[in-house]
């Protein structure tokens, strides 16, 4: 593909006629084929923030440098699946730019958004702010420990959503993954309420 990459810039201009054209070239799989790890602008103009709808939402994409373009386009279904069973509060963690909580705000009394990230964060924030929700709260922290101080709380939710980034990269972390998964999902599942008719 990378030696290929001016015909198939070419092709996309000559077909689409794009503004811009970016190239996400920094997986760390490329170095498996000693390929550097790049973000190049192809062709044209590429803006700091790219408006985009999805869901009747609007969310600001970083194409340069938000993780995966700062969009989870792949989640488009899952966020309106998991919107269908919100009510109460609710409790997102891994929000990265705050797609599952926007979603979730309109069935929601309070939504509550946590990631690591603060540059994230800042995205969820003003992804908030441009669809005027006011019942949505980021917090920066480690959604481990969170969930561990929730429960010790003994705070209730009526629904976590958990979207965690991959805890195994490779073949030798899967048993290390699946005690991470099964340990989140376990810290999930002790503050949720009690269950009430759907």
């Amino acid at each position: 593909m990378d030696r290929a990459r001016d015909s198939i810039v070419a092709g996309l201009v000559s077909l689409l006629s794009p503004k811009g054209i970016v190239l996400r070239n920094d997986a760390s799989v490329r170095r498996k084929e000693e390929l550097p790890l790049e973000t190049v602008v192809a062709h044209g103009e590429i803006p700091p923030v790219v408006p985009v709808r999805m869901n009747g939402l609007q969310f600001h994409a970083d194409l340069l440098q938000g993780q995966k373009t700062g969009i989870f386009l792949d989640q488009r279904e899952n966020y309106v699946a998991a919107a269908r069973y919100a009510r109460g509060k609710a409790l997102d963690c891994f929000t990265s730019t705050g797609g599952f909580a926007l979603h979730l705000a309109s069935k929601c009394e309070s939504v509550e958004a946590v990631d690591s990230s603060a540059e994230a964060l800042a995205t969820a924030e003003r992804n908030r702010a441009a669809n005027g929700i006011a019942n949505v709260e980021f917090r920066e922290a480690n959604v481990f420990d969170l969930l561990s101080g929730y429960s010790s709380a003994r705070r209730e939710f009526s629904l976590v959503v958990l979207d965690p980034p991959a805890f195994a990269k490779s073949r030798g972390a899967l048993d290390a993954a699946a005690r991470g998964y099964k340990d989140i999902n376990l810290r999930a599942l002790r503050l949720l309420g009690p269950a009430e008719s759907w």
